[in-house]
């Protein structure tokens, strides 16, 4: 089992030399005049990149990766479903991120993971030949519109019940298994809090989040975990019988949750945009339910792949180092945006959205903190944003 401390030195905000008062206390203030500024204090993060539970009713191994901050703690436990085809390596951008701001983040590899390689790198090698074809282009020609072309990781349709129940599986034998997490791993044993616990989840992902937050399928059945105190669904799913859903499925999904989108943040088909995901929003019941669209963001916005500059890792390496360092070791600083070639501001600022509204809406429902609440209350006075709560 691999295991590596991480230091992510470009969310440490820069500050002063702290006073000797300041150095004795192992808790840091993470929180600013803005905790949700780019700017924000942040703590040092730690990773275990290469866990592995024993599901014994299953007799299946899952694979995962934990992120904690390395400051003293409790911290409350965020478990964050991957999107179809990705696993615990990705959305470390948004993982560490949330870990960094306090909160042990576990990400599992569902059986899914790594099943769109392929189909990945036949669409890069599209792309590829799509902008050789401009290049050569002596003059610039008016295009016919192209053909909606939906994105492969939302297409998970061949994805059946049994799938379903085995990704909630997943999420609830990491909650079972929090002890034993940390029997394993001592350096998160004073860092988990089991009483507060989150799911998040992207995409497919997300369908996996509600699931477990209580929504039902068409056919009736029924997940819900009490010991899950608050939900994100980041591109949730509507009505669709494809993903066994109907208008009924969310009327009984009664704990928090956050429904994060973007206008243009589409699906499978090209009726799956904003306003079928908002359905989700809008046939739950009243009660701290959050749905928030960012005016421009697309899929990549909720995963950082393409658009990530601090986190993502260079071409043919892996997120984590692959031979861990001793513990204390450093993790490698990761380049700037400029020595890796040009990131489209926009994309960055979309991907700084997420996570500050993903960020405050944790710290809201489950530390409790005003200071999350007051940020969520504020986003109805920003223009790129539609919000709507009940």
């Amino acid at each position: 089992m691999k295991r590596s401390l991480i230091i992510l030195p470009l969310l440490v905000a820069c500050a002063s030399a702290p006073d000797k008062t300041q150095q004795a206390n192992t808790k840091p203030q993470i929180a600013s005049a803005n905790p949700y500024s780019v700017e924000s204090k942040s703590i040092p993060v730690g990773a275990i990149p290469a866990a592995t539970l024993h599901d014994s009713q299953r007799n299946k191994d899952l694979e995962l990766s934990i992120e904690y901050p390395t400051h003293e703690g409790p911290y409350p436990v965020v478990i964050f479903s991957p999107g179809y085809g990705s696993s615990r390596s990705d959305y470390v951008g948004l993982s560490a991120f949330w870990a960094s701001h306090g909160y042990v983040v576990i990400k599992p590899s569902h059986a899914d993971a790594g099943a769109l390689r392929d189909t990945m790198r036949e669409r890069v090698e599209e792309q590829r030949t799509e902008r050789r074809g401009r290049n050569r282009r002596p003059e610039p020609q008016q295009q016919p519109p192209q053909a909606y072309r939906p994105e492969p990781a939302e297409q998970w349709t061949s994805q059946t019940p049994a799938d379903w129940r085995n990704r909630v599986a997943d999420v609830e034998l990491i909650i079972d298994s929090i002890p034993k997490l940390i029997e394993q791993y001592p350096e998160i044993k004073e860092r988990v809090d089991a009483n507060r616990i989150g799911v998040g989840g992207h995409s497919y992902g997300a369908f996996t989040a509600l699931l477990i937050g209580g929504v039902r399928t068409s056919n009736g059945t029924i997940f819900t975990d009490p010991r899950v105190k608050a939900i994100e669904a980041m591109s949730p799913p509507g009505p669709s019988s494809d993903h066994g859903l109907d208008n009924d499925s969310f009327a009984t999904l009664h704990v928090p949750t956050l429904f994060l989108t973007g206008s243009r943040d589409f699906g499978a088909t090209e009726t799956e945009d904003v306003t079928w995901r908002r359905h989700s929003f809008a046939l739950s019941p009243a009660g701290d339910k959050w749905f928030v669209s960012i005016a421009g963001a697309g899929r990549s916005s909720f995963t950082g792949r393409m658009t990530e500059p601090i986190f993502a890792p260079q071409p043919g390496t892996a997120p984590y180092p692959t031979n861990r360092p001793p513990v204390g070791g450093v993790y490698p600083q990761q380049p700037m945006p400029s020595q890796r070639g040009p990131v489209p501001l926009r994309d960055v600022g979309y991907t700084n959205t997420v996570r500050t509204i993903s960020l405050a809406f944790w710290d809201a429902y489950l530390k409790s903190d005003n200071a999350g609440r007051e940020y969520l209350n504020k986003l109805r006075e920003r223009g790129d944003l539609e919000v709507a709560t009940k």
